[in-house]
């Protein structure tokens, strides 16, 4: 299997192709990743509101829930191993515990609406969080 590399710091970063879907998704992020941290956070918020907006972004398999916990559809994973794309589904009166990332995390929400909490960890206490916030995300209107 052909491994992807790296390249040369001489090169330019490679633009997105304009191919549509998860391919225009993948391509921009992984066009993203050669850009600084500011402008590649800012590259890839563009490209997600670009995904989300498409109708026919997701086939319905992969917006399918499971019935004991949210499902991970696994919707494209880049060859040099630098981001995966997931389909996370929530079903009715699911979600998920406080947890922390450690790479960087991007998302759009592609239907339905989505409400965040964001916890601050007390270092002094490592059992204790702290409520920070609460956003709610909502899918853009997208012509059907």
């Amino acid at each position: 299997m052909a491994q992807a590399q790296r390249l040369p710091e001489s090169e330019p970063a490679p633009r997105a192709c304009s191919i549509g879907g998860i391919g225009a998704l993948a391509a921009e992020i992984s066009a993203a990743c050669f850009e600084p941290p500011a402008k590649m956070a800012e590259r890839i918020k563009a490209a997600l509101k670009r995904a989300v907006s498409e109708p026919l972004l997701l086939g319905p398999e992969q917006r399918e829930p499971k019935a004991d916990c949210y499902a991970r559809h696994v919707i494209y994973a880049d060859p040099a191993g630098r981001f995966t794309i997931l389909a996370i589904v929530w079903g009715p009166g699911q979600f998920s515990q406080p947890h922390a990332h450690h790479t960087w995390c991007a998302y759009g929400v592609y239907e339905n609406a989505l409400e965040e909490t964001i916890f601050t960890w007390d270092a002094d206490d490592a059992h204790r969080l702290d409520r920070k916030a609460v956003r709610a995300q909502r899918p853009l209107p997208r012509d059907e």
